[in-house]
């Protein structure tokens, strides 16, 4: 299933979502992605708002092994890596997501646009000494 990257997309992928546990009896629900780039943290945190829904990251770098050992190929396919994906949540091969929120989220923003200046122009330390 393809979806947009906004509200209206995450709608659509929730009540997929939904459909699936209601017609397999299903109480809670894991979601695993790939947290590459920087679109899965939108989604993620539609997510993680929802009720019975746990999302989990899965390492990319896990995906790609665990993809070769497999079948033996380094080929790139969504489907593939979404099987992939899907057999290392299974196996408990996953990490928790931590995304900040509020004064927390904020924090992060300026930490790194103080950093981004800071690399930008060169800290003069002046000592007494």
């Amino acid at each position: 299933m393809y979806f947009r990257n906004d509200r209206a997309g995450f709608e659509a992928i929730l009540t997929r979502i939904r459909q699936i546990s209601k017609e397999n009896s299903f109480a809670d629900v894991i979601v695993g992605m790939e947290p590459t780039g920087r679109y899965w943290k939108a989604l993620a945190n539609y997510l993680m708002k929802q009720e019975s829904i746990h999302v989990v990251l899965v390492n990319p770098y896990h995906t790609k092994k665990a993809k070769e050992l497999d079948d033996n190929s380094q080929t790139k396919l969504d489907k593939k890596d979404a099987l992939t994906i899907a057999r290392l949540v299974k196996d408990g091969r996953y990490s928790e997501v931590y995304l900040p929120h509020d004064v927390y989220a904020d924090l992060r923003v300026l930490t790194i646009a103080q950093n981004s200046v800071n690399q930008k122009t060169p800290l003069k330390i002046r000592s007494s000494l």
